[in-house]
């Protein structure tokens, strides 16, 4: 029978080590047949992640106002053309993209037994997520500062009822979002942009259900979904691929940063043509 998960050459050694080797909670006894522990493994690893789904749900509701509030703080002419969206079409990872992420991770350390695996699934990152897609570069560092503003009590700034509802729900670990927007070349190992924040649950008991969120520009979010059909699929399935297409790919996406780059430049330069017309219009 054709393999019910499909995976590439070199990562399937580390999946079925992973699951003959590093699964103990087998509830009616160890299944004889690879296809069925798989499917055990599939099914715990589906339950585990289920509450991050709750928790992520959450976490968007109490974000909500916050984003209302950024919007609202913008003058008039400026809170149409202020578009977000949030995408929370995927809100837990896949049971396959975990099993892949966990092998891969192996793969790359090396050693004996996996870096990542079923006796610290929450040590992924990623288990549970989302993204905030805006329309400017601008408008993802306006996004990101105004949530880390939240967390910064150096700042000594009074926070809004939107930022104190946020903060006694949630806290973002390390106070702030890592910029993966402007890393320099030899840190970027693809070509994936965004400002990326872990949140976490102020509530004891939920606190390792963390949640990444994503702030993108629509070009981050549209490039990062054709590469995920385009290349990640490909890879982890196994499937053939053109290293050719890999690399451009890549270059897509400082493409798009160029795109996006140029964009903030025009609108800051409207913005301020426009204020200093207003200006001499109060002045006549």
């Amino acid at each position: 029978m054709a393999d019910p998960f499909l995976m590439s050459r070199e990562l399937a050694p580390f999946t079925r080590s992973l699951v003959d080797q590093h699964f103990t909670h087998w509830r009616a006894g160890r299944p004889r047949r690879w296809e069925e522990r798989l499917d055990a493994v599939r099914h715990w690893l589906d339950e585990q992640t289920r509450p991050y789904e709750a928790v992520g749900l959450a976490l968007i509701a109490q974000m909500g106002p916050l984003l209302t509030e950024i919007q609202q703080s913008l003058p008039v002419h400026e809170r149409r053309r202020f578009l977000y969206r949030m995408d929370a079409d995927h809100l837990r990872k896949s049971p396959e993209g975990i099993l892949e992420k966990m092998a891969r991770e192996w793969h790359e350390a090396g050693g004996t037994a996996p870096p990542k695996g079923f006796h610290n699934l929450a040590d992924l990152k990623d288990l549970g997520r989302f993204r905030i897609v805006a329309s400017f570069l601008s408008d993802v560092e306006r996004l990101s500062a105004r949530l880390e503003a939240t967390y910064d009590a150096s700042r000594g700034r009074t926070l809004s009822p939107a930022q104190q509802h946020l903060a006694q729900g949630f806290r973002l670990i390390d106070n702030r979002f890592e910029d993966l927007i402007h890393s320099r070349p030899p840190k970027r190992k693809s070509g994936e942009r965004c400002r990326k924040g872990l949140f976490a649950p102020q509530e004891p008991s939920l606190s390792h259900y963390r949640i990444e969120v994503q702030i993108v520009t629509a070009f981050q979010e549209g490039w990062d979904k054709k590469d995920h059909h385009l290349i990640y699929e490909r890879v982890r399935t196994g499937q053939a691929l053109d290293e050719r297409h890999r690399e451009m790919s890549f270059a897509l996406s400082e493409h798009l940063f160029i795109a996006d780059y140029l964009f903030d430049n025009i609108k800051q330069s409207a913005d301020t043509s426009a204020r200093s017309r207003r200006a001499a219009s109060r002045r006549r």
